[in-house]
């Protein structure tokens, strides 16, 4: 029999603890105070702004300084862009070598030049503001963003709080997985967050307002697209061009936008898991990558986590994936591996210099090997090759069955896959 003590001083402790725990409940919820969580995964990629509008959502009349934006934007087009770019890198490097040399004609060259397209931008957004007068006509850039995110500023808001979210999350990680995600430091991620809060201040009045029309564009602190950053660069590259200043300060004027910019694309490739290098290449010609690095323009990240640019060779779309450990050219899902630096520029991929023409699948094809085959890219004898490593069933004498290793080394640079050497085991043919 159980003593009568014993059982009085367990139910009086259960009843303690009941209490207790109703206690801190409690308090918990009244103060609705929560306690921060420790993240281990990395939350979810920033996604792009929304894609689809109705044709009622776009404003009846358009307000001068939506006027203003959307006429800058379609001033600059992407060639264009580039060719500013261009002229104000050489003009930099003409004055260098001009103060040197004594000889200005060079810079007056490229100042003449730079004057020519500061009359051919204000041309182009005077013909513009005319066309969007009318309500029927397509007034956005030509961008993925849609009408209504670009005017609505409620919608910018909605965007921009969602971006917070992401990086308060990102706040909670541990200071291994943000290195692992790009970043130096937890104050990197600080800062990004500081800078989001004060736009999501700027863009609220005008969320409040009649007609919820944002004036001015929200500088993409946090992009989720190139499209953001190639709207705003657009915008701030024909406000600097036909501003009346001499040549010397526009330059200097588009460098610091330029930095600007970089640090915008930096921001994209450490958020997002897949760019697609077409809608990026305007604003970074040239990438590179090997084994854990990306390197866009003047722009170096250095990141664990797997990263996919989609871009393409012949036409046909493949993937170069970045991988803690190597890089991979993803043709539909014929891989080829490699820990060689790969360049992805004027829509042509190369294999340190040397371009390749043909793809992973092609390959395959052409030698006819099993989907089990293991492919990397090397460079061997100055050129670029395919090393496919394959494994067959055969039957010795016709009787036993055996596995033939076979290595085929094939020609990357070639339109059509090429064969340039296959080895095999002494024995193999006796098989059959």
């Amino acid at each position: 029999m159980i003593n009568k003590k014993i059982l009085l001083f367990f139910i009086i402790s259960l009843i303690l603890v009941f209490i207790n725990a109703n206690i801190v409940v409690s308090q918990e919820v009244g103060s609705q105070k929560v306690a921060p969580q420790k993240i281990e995964s990395i939350p979810q990629k920033i996604e792009p702004v929304q894609q689809k509008i109705e044709t009622e959502s776009i404003p009846q009349k358009i307000p001068p300084t939506i006027k203003e934006r959307v006429s800058s934007i379609r001033a600059v087009d992407d060639s264009l862009l580039m060719e500013i770019e261009k002229l104000a890198k050489n003009l930099t490097e003409a004055n260098l070598k001009a103060e040197k040399t004594g000889n200005f004609e060079e810079v007056k060259e490229l100042e003449t030049k730079i004057s020519q397209l500061q009359k051919e931008i204000k041309g182009k957004k005077a013909e513009y503001q005319k066309q969007i007068e009318t309500p029927t006509t397509e007034v956005t850039p030509s961008t993925n963003i849609s009408q209504e995110a670009f005017f609505n500023a409620c919608l910018q808001e909605k965007g921009m709080k969602e971006k917070l979210n992401y990086y308060e999350k990102i706040m909670g990680l541990s200071i291994e997985k943000l290195k692992e995600m790009g970043y130096s430091s937890r104050e990197e991620v600080a800062k990004i967050i500081t800078e989001i809060k004060k736009e999501i201040e700027n863009v609220h009045p005008a969320c409040l307002a009649p007609g919820q029309l944002i004036k001015e564009m929200p500088k993409p602190i946090a992009p989720s697209a190139p499209a953001e950053i190639s709207a705003y660069y657009k915008e701030k590259m024909a406000t600097a061009m036909v501003k009346e200043i001499n040549a010397d300060e526009k330059i200097e004027e588009l460098k610091a936008l330029r930095e600007e910019i970089d640090r915008m694309i930096k921001e994209l490739i450490r958020s997002q898991e897949k760019i697609n290098y077409e809608e990026l290449k305007h604003l970074a010609p040239k990438i590179t990558v090997e084994a854990g690095k990306i390197q866009a323009g003047e722009i170096k990240i250095e990141t664990e986590k797997t990263k996919t640019l989609e871009t393409k060779i012949k036409e046909k779309k493949v993937n170069i994936v970045v991988e803690k450990e190597k890089v991979i050219l993803d043709d539909g899902g014929v891989k080829a591996e490699t820990i060689l630096p790969v360049k992805i520029e004027e829509g042509k991929i190369s294999l340190k210099e040397k371009e390749i023409r043909n793809t992973p699948q092609e390959v395959l094809k052409k030698i006819v090997a099993t989907p089990s085959a293991a492919i990397s890219l090397k460079e061997e004898k100055d050129k670029a090759v395919y090393q496919v490593t394959d494994s067959k069933s055969k039957k010795l004498f016709g009787i036993f069955p055996v596995k033939v290793k076979i290595e085929t080394t094939v020609n990357a640079q070639t339109e059509v896959p090429t064969v340039l050497r296959e080895k095999k085991p002494w024995w193999s043919f006796l098989t059959f």
